[in-house]
Parts: C-alpha cells; structure tokens; sequence
C-alpha cells in the first residue's frame, strides 16, 4: 500500500449519486467556464489528509449513513412523492443521526484542510496540520445535532449539483444574510437536501417537497466557504449538465474564481497579442484590483457596493469576451500544475484535478 494514499475528502458512495450507470458525471468548471464528463472516481480526493485510524472511522459513519440514504431514497417511492414514509424513517433517531453524522463528516474533512494548511506554509501535505484542524472543524460541527431538521426533496426536473465544499455551514456563512435560518444544509442526493433548522425542537423532523425553483440551492454549493474557499467546479448527473451549467455559469460571471481564469489568461497568454491590445486587458485587470479593493472597504455603503459589483460583472463579460475572439486558451492549467514556483503547482494540484482541466481543453 502507497504510504501516501489517496483520500477522498467528499465520499466515494456519495459522488456516486450524481453519477450514470457508467460512473461518469457532469462537472461544470467555474475557473474553464466550461462543462464536460468526467469519470467520478477522479475527482474529490488528495493525498496526505489523515492516518488510516481516521480513515477507519470515517469508514463506519459513512457505511451506516449509506445505507439509509438508500432507504431514505426507497421509502420516497418511485416517484419521490411517499413523504409521510420518509418522515417515519427519520423518526428513527438512528436514522437521523446517521445522516447528520455524515453532514459533521464533510464539513471536518473539507477541501478547505489542505487548501487552507497551504496557506498557513505547509507547501506539501502535513498530516498532522490537517489532523488538528480536521479535529477542530469537527467539535465545531457537533452542534449540527442541537437542532430539528429539514429535508427537502427536490424534483426530477431541478437536481441540485454538489460542490467541491459541499457543507453549507452558517455559522461561518452568516445564514440570516442569505435569507436562511439553517444551521448547516447539504445535498444528500441530486434530489434529497438535508438542512438543520435551529427553529424546530430537537429531533423534529420535516420532510417537504421543495419548489421547482431552487436557486438558492445552487448557490450555497457555488459559495463553497464564505471568506475561505468557492469552490472551483460542480458535479451534476450528467443528464443535467447542459441546464446546470447554463445557470451556474450566468450566475457566476464576475465572481472571485472567473476573475482568478481571467487574470491567468491575461497573464499567460498576453505576449501572443500586440501591444494595444495587451494593454487594454491589463487596464480591465487594475480596473478590477482598484473596484474589489473600494468594494472590500468596510467604510464603503451597501448602494455603492451594488455599483462597483455590477461594474465588475460587465467589465469580466467583456474581458473574456475579448479574450475568446482572440483565441486565446481557456486556462494555463499546464503551466500551473508544472509552473514556475513549485508553491504554485501544489497549490494548483489540490484546487483542481487534472482530468478536468484535460476535459476543459479538448472541448
């Protein structure tokens, strides 16, 4: 066995979900702007997260909530309909403490880990860095069983995908800002979404049918962890990744990780213009340096905040539009994960995994 195994910081049974019957899924990249099928085993893993004895644990948490997703899945019937059925289900304490136990699981072994250990000087992978803040992140989450919960069954129409940080987690989101009293929220399936719901007593349990519109929904996976990390790329069924796509990119446009593509196309590929032309990006470049600075400002009002996002939307639109009738290549992935710095390309590594950034490139 590798003394440095790979190790999936979303479960494996639970990518799954979103897969076909030939274990391929939609992943929409929100640093390519882009849509594409990849295989679901590549994806949501890195090396170096925690020992085998966490691993073995973790193995039993998701063994038992696995198996009642699937009965969670069964008692909803053929056509998702049964609710009063579900609900008798999570009745069951056990039930439901499995599923909450899984939700503590994610939001402890986060993406954010190992990205976040990067950026406190860890440049390669530190299992007892990522152990300690496993274990932190991990108590704060046990509050996740103080509260009733919600379960929201979607339709077959509206899936919701799932994000590289795939725990809505309030209590560092500021859920009364984003108009939701939850305490944590988290897909379960593309049609099932578990959320714990401060408002109701202790073991309550709701099973509703959500609306066909779920935007909100959508965004909370696009969010990643406010102030931390957004996550770079979705995973849908691939049945749906035409739709979710066409929604996520729009609502993307502008955001952190689009400004983070523009700049690397900017960057990597600016001597292949003249020198007008390369200017004039570089100009939308500070543009945008100068409007998130005054739009991070603590002294700047919310009305002017509207003003310079709407401005940074459009000038992104027009930049990549730009860039597109240039033909300039949609990323430099290549040089990020073989760069210059070898920070950069290990960085790189545990953002985004390599078979996306092929799919991307061959579309």
């Amino acid at each position: 066995m590798s003394k440095n195994p790979k190790q999936h910081y979303i479960s494996r049974f639970l990518i799954k979900r979103w897969a076909d019957d030939a274990g391929k899924v939609g992943v929409v990249c929100l640093h390519h702007r882009g849509a594409a099928t990849v295989s679901a085993e590549a994806l949501h893993w890195v090396r170096g997260l925690s020992s085998l004895q966490h691993e073995s644990k973790w193995d039993a948490i998701e063994n038992r909530a696995s198996l009642v997703i699937d009965d969670l899945t069964a008692s909803l019937g053929p056509r998702t309909d049964n609710l009063a059925a579900a609900e008798t289900l999570l009745n069951d304490r056990t039930n439901l403490d499995a599923l909450v136990d899984l939700a503590v699981l994610h939001h402890a072994r986060s993406l954010v880990v190992p990205l976040q250990q990067f950026f406190d000087g860890h440049k390669a992978p530190d299992r007892a860095a990522a152990e300690t803040t496993i274990q932190q992140r991990w108590a704060e989450a046990q509050s996740y069983h103080q509260c009733g919960i919600v379960v929201s069954v979607l339709p077959a129409s509206t899936p919701v995908p799932l994000g590289a940080v795939p725990v809505f987690n309030t209590s560092d989101w500021g859920g009364e800002d984003l108009g939701t009293s939850a305490r944590y929220l988290m897909p379960l399936t593309p049609r099932v979404v578990i959320a714990g719901n401060p408002g109701l007593q202790l073991g309550q349990v709701k099973v509703a049918a959500e609306s066909p519109a779920t935007p909100s929904l959508l965004m909370w996976q696009i969010a990643g962890e406010v102030k931390q990390f957004g996550t770079p790329y979705l995973i849908c069924p691939p049945s749906a990744l035409n739709q979710i796509a066409s929604e996520a990119l729009a609502r993307t446009v502008g955001t952190a990780m689009h400004w983070h593509a523009l700049y690397n196309r900017v960057d990597l590929y600016g001597g292949t213009v003249d020198k007008r032309q390369r200017d004039e990006w570089r100009r939308h470049v500070q543009r945008h340096e100068r409007l998130q600075g005054l739009h991070t400002d603590p002294t700047t009002s919310n009305s002017i905040k509207s003003k310079y996002r709407r401005a940074m939307i459009e000038d992104a639109r027009e930049l990549q539009a730009s860039l597109d009738d240039h033909g300039i290549p949609i990323c430099g992935c290549r040089g990020l994960n073989h760069g210059n710095t070898r920070e950069v390309a290990a960085l790189w590594r545990r953002f985004m995994p390599q078979i996306i950034c092929a799919a991307m490139r061959n579309q």
